[in-house]
């Protein structure tokens, strides 16, 4: 999948654009990367609220996705202080790490349009 290229050379003859070269830079599997984002927060909060609260796995999975969405309707609360440091640190982490999901995905459609344009850029140059 190509998010962004740029030209490398050009073959120029008579004035005139013959043909060009291509060379992507293709970032690496956005889907990918998102997924990673998202599963690595929910599971470390979910693994470690498991360990310090005893907390059924429903109920630590639960936890974990509001707290690193924002949502944080207070159903659910850690009750040691073990719990509580981790939260801290946890909701500030998480909530960044899903975030940065949410902009890779957001920049998908910019990127589509970019190289949209430089295609039709190119395409001008050549005829």
């Amino acid at each position: 999948r190509v998010v962004s290229c740029r030209v490398v050379s050009c073959r120029v003859v008579s004035c005139r654009v013959v043909s060009c070269r291509v060379v992507s830079h293709a970032h690496p599997k956005p889907h990918v990367l998102c997924l990673m984002l998202v599963l690595v927060p929910n599971s470390t909060g979910t693994a470690v609220m498991k360990w310090l609260e005893g907390w059924p796995l429903d109920r630590c999975f639960y936890w974990a996705c509001v707290t690193v969405t924002t949502v944080g309707f207070g159903d659910v609360v850690p009750t040691t202080n073990a719990a509580k440091w981790f939260t801290i640190f946890y909701m500030i982490i998480g909530t960044v790490m899903v975030a940065r999901s949410v902009t890779y995905i957001a920049s998908i459609p910019l990127s589509m349009r970019r190289l949209r344009m430089q295609q039709d850029v190119l395409a001008q140059v050549i005829k």
